[in-house]
């Protein structure tokens, strides 16, 4: 029996005495065809057309074409540049004892690929970046208090009007209860005026009576 991890090969050699295919041979199914299926490709990487154009077009002098050979040259060239760059970036974060890529890692990597000259123009790149990127922040912060003001303004002015509203149906109220109460005391005190009039009559026949009387 093989130590521990050895394997019996299909055709009864180990894995490590296999013998390999001849040169020229066809791999058999599901071998290195499809680890050259899963590989990413360099032109799965390029950058947009649009992107690249436009920085090469500002670039070169003004009348200057660019062919779509030479296009397609720089978005490999541009990608490659990138994929070692980032790699370098990432190596000297790890010595650092860093897993996140920061910009200083990127400007020690340029100065390690020997391009340190580009330093400069990365740097005041970077600055109007994040400056915009503040200033966008800032913007948009101003525009949510903006608008959170507005909002409780609007519920101030609707509350208020609610209150005013209210307010002029309770004054209204009132108003009608005291006409109503001003019509009651004016009936009652017409009934009581009345009243002593009609005890101060004397009916006809009382009158008549008397009349014969005499």
């Amino acid at each position: 029996m093989g130590p521990k991890g050895w394997r019996k090969h299909p055709e009864g050699q180990s894995a490590s005495t296999a013998t390999p295919p001849p040169a020229g041979s066809t791999p058999a199914p599901g071998g290195d065809d499809d680890s050259e299926k899963d590989a990413v490709k360099l032109d799965d990487l390029l950058l947009p057309k649009a992107t690249i154009h436009k920085l090469a077009t500002d670039a070169l002098p003004q009348g200057s074409q660019l062919p779509a050979e030479g296009l397609l040259a720089l978005r490999r060239s541009t990608s490659v540049f990138i994929s070692y760059l980032s790699s370098e970036a990432n190596h000297v974060a790890q010595s650092s004892g860093r897993k996140t890529v920061q910009p200083g890692d990127v400007f020690k990597a340029l100065e390690a690929m020997g391009l340190a000259a580009f330093i400069p123009t990365m740097k005041n790149q970077l600055e109007q970046y994040e400056t915009s990127v503040a200033e966008k922040k800032a913007a948009a912060k101003e525009r949510k208090e903006k608008k959170e003001e507005e909002d409780i303004s609007d519920d101030e002015e609707e509350e208020g009007a609610k209150r005013a509203k209210l307010d002029s149906e309770h004054d209204q109220t009132e108003h009608t209860e005291t006409e109503q109460t001003e019509q009651t005391e004016q009936t009652e005190q017409m009934d009581q005026d009345e009243g002593p009039e009609q005890d101060s009559v004397q009916p006809e026949g009382e009158t008549v009576a008397e009349e014969g009387h005499e």
